[in-house]
């Protein structure tokens, strides 16, 4: 599934934080029905949350979705994961002044069901202008997660699939 919640104009005087609690909370409730007969729930998208946000918490506290930042074995990208970053063009700088490296606004969400597994393998963030141009792909960087999804019991080698995530969210098989 990709997810993306209303952005945040102004952290001090966040008009849109009760809207975006209420997507969050529909989110979850969303995700609790649609999901119980699923093998593994994958969450991808720009939730415009930082992640000790209320809403970040709330979402992933009613669901049990881990986050692929806090869970990924490898990471590779902007520091702290951070997906809205200063040095890209599209960012309005005097936004980022308070978070000089940027914030992590962009998620990757996941948990298995039934008999599956799910590990982070490896994070990515993409850093910078696009290959071949002078510009990034968007405003926001990329994030991608290599997922190895097993059922249990399944040889280590023997992946099911592999997710990759960003403003657009693919699943390859």
């Amino acid at each position: 599934m990709k997810a993306g919640l209303h952005a945040e104009y102004c952290r001090e005087k966040d008009a849109y934080l009760p809207h975006r609690l209420v997507q969050a909370w529909e989110l979850a409730q969303f995700i609790r029905h649609t999901s119980k007969a699923a093998d593994v729930v994958l969450v991808g998208g720009d939730l415009n949350m930082h992640p000790e946000d209320v809403g970040i918490r709330l979402l992933r506290g009613w669901t049990g979705l881990r986050d692929t930042f806090t869970e990924a074995m490898h990471f590779e990208g902007c520091e702290d994961g951070c997906t809205l970053v200063p040095n890209n063009c599209f960012t309005v700088k005097s936004e980022l002044l308070p978070f000089p490296l940027g914030i992590r606004i962009d998620y990757i969400l996941y948990k298995a069901i039934s008999s599956f597994t799910v590990k982070c393998e490896e994070l990515k963030t993409t850093t910078g202008t696009a290959p071949g141009m002078d510009i990034p792909f968007s405003d926001h960087e990329a994030v991608m997660a290599t997922l190895q999804i097993r059922r249990q019991g399944q040889a280590a080698g023997d992946t099911q699939g592999t997710a990759v995530a960003g403003d657009n969210m693919d699943v390859a098989p």
